[in-house]
């Protein structure tokens, strides 16, 4: 698949917390003025904060409202109230129906390692 890479700029907002107090996966939720115009998804990205980048994954499409949340790898910050700028460069899997906390756990770390490798060879062809 092609890689075309999407872009977005966004304030991290309180979450509900699920992602990092169920799962010990923290996220930051970003809110936008507009709703992106992106299918919901699991995604490869690159996130700036600081000036510096960070190579992370990021989940659209979940809640009412829809939420944008980012997982930022190598970062482990309060990122309430800070502006981030998140690339997305591959949509690495589907969302699914919730089922089991276990079955989501299983799901979330099956998609990072997606995310890790897709990066991973993102980097050899660099």
């Amino acid at each position: 698949m092609t890689e075309k890479s999407i872009k977005f700029h966004g304030k991290v907002v309180a979450g509900d917390g699920i992602a990092g107090v169920d799962y010990d996966f923290p996220t930051a939720n970003l809110h936008f003025i507009k709703e992106p115009d992106i299918d919901t998804g699991v995604y490869a990205a690159i996130t700036e904060y600081k000036g510096q980048k960070f190579e992370s994954v990021v989940c659209y499409g979940v809640g009412d409202p829809v939420k944008f949340e980012v997982h930022l790898f190598e970062l482990d910050s309060d990122l309430l109230g800070e502006d981030l700028k998140v690339e997305l460069l591959f949509k690495v899997s589907e969302l699914i129906p919730w089922q089991s906390k276990e079955r989501m756990r299983q799901k979330i770390f099956h998609d990072v390692e997606l995310v890790h490798d897709y990066l991973n060879e993102r980097k050899k062809k660099a």
